[in-house]
């Protein structure tokens, strides 16, 4: 089973964002307690950091989630980083898979922002 710990964060310039910090497997049976998580930080602020440290495991379902959150906030104005996803554990997956991409998504609103690119971070 998953865990996660909510924090709200004030940055330098003083603008405030929510954190979410997980750890353990990501599958499945956890894809609707962390979109629930999205949607009620999304409902409270403009940024959304979620951080994978300490994620041991991640399937299709969440990487599918993670290119739902990014295209929404592409298309709402909003921020979403997700910090730590390029962890050997994950890139396996991601690259199992097929998310792992050399230019960005051509879904993407700009595919820069491609959260399975490493050559566009």
């Amino acid at each position: 089973m998953f865990e996660f710990e909510e924090k709200t964060i004030t940055s330098a310039e003083g603008r405030q964002y929510r954190q979410i910090n997980l750890s353990g497997p990501l599958g499945i049976e956890s894809i609707v307690v962390l979109r629930d998580l999205l949607l009620k930080a999304f409902g409270e602020f403009d940024r959304v950091v979620m951080d994978w440290a300490q994620v041991t495991a991640v399937d299709f379902s969440v990487l599918q989630l993670m290119c739902s959150t990014n295209e929404y906030v592409q298309r709402a104005g909003k921020e979403f980083e997700l910090k730590n996803r390029f962890s050997p554990v994950v890139i396996d997956n991601a690259q199992s898979l097929g998310f792992i991409r050399e230019n960005g998504c051509a879904k993407a609103v700009d595919p820069s922002r491609c959260l399975w690119s490493p050559n566009l971070h």
